[in-house]
């Protein structure tokens, strides 16, 4: 009868670092692309609308949006591919204010 030989310590702790080192990056992958979803494509709410009940925390947010996409893509390269369907700037106020293109007609 063949005995189960334990892994050694160190095999198991660098598999179970891979695992959770790779779920996190998924996990912080799959929430950026929510939150982009969430604000420019959001059912009853125009991005500045959203943008102006942020109100104080916009910009902030906007960094952290933009740190987090940075750190993806330089984790991964190219794993997360943004095309925003606007532009964002902050104005001398602090509000976030968002600028889509016009629309053809």
């Amino acid at each position: 009868m063949l005995e189960d030989t334990p892994m050694p310590r160190a095999k198991q702790v660098a598999t179970n670092l891979r695992n959770r080192t790779r779920h996190l990056f998924d996990v912080c992958r799959g929430e950026y692309g929510q939150l982009f979803n969430d604000f420019w494509h959001s059912d009853g709410a125009t991005p500045q609308e959203i943008a102006d009940e942020l109100g104080a925390d916009a910009p902030e947010l906007l960094r952290l949006s933009r740190l987090l996409l940075e750190m993806l893509n330089t984790a991964k390269p190219g794993s997360v591919l943004v095309e925003l369907p606007g532009e964002l700037s902050v104005d001398g106020n602090g509000r976030l204010i968002v600028t889509m293109p016009e629309a053809d007609e």
